[in-house]
């Protein structure tokens, strides 16, 4: 109601897409909303989907040096792929 006893009408600013993904819209102001997001989304607009994974555990020095060797075994030079072996001193 304004000053003149007359009523109006006050838009929500929850629109039908406002939040995606089954969140719901929580008008704040006649202009400003945030969005309660379903289990498994977030952001501003329910718009991210939230990825559950593992987390990789860190590598323990002797698994570093284990995969360092292989990796050196794999890729490095061996004598019978040179064409000449020189001798350094």
């Amino acid at each position: 109601m304004d000053d003149s006893g007359q009523q109006h009408c006050v838009p929500s600013p929850c629109g039908p897409s406002s939040c995606l993904n089954g969140g719901l819209c929580q008008a704040l102001s006649p202009d400003g909303y945030r969005c309660r997001c379903q289990e498994g989304f977030r952001g501003q607009h329910c718009e991210l989907e939230q990825v559950k994974g593992h987390r990789l555990a860190a590598l323990s020095p002797s698994s570093i040096l284990a995969i360092s060797m292989c990796l050196l075994v794999f890729f490095g030079k061996r004598k019978e792929d040179c064409l000449h072996v020189k001798k350094i001193k």
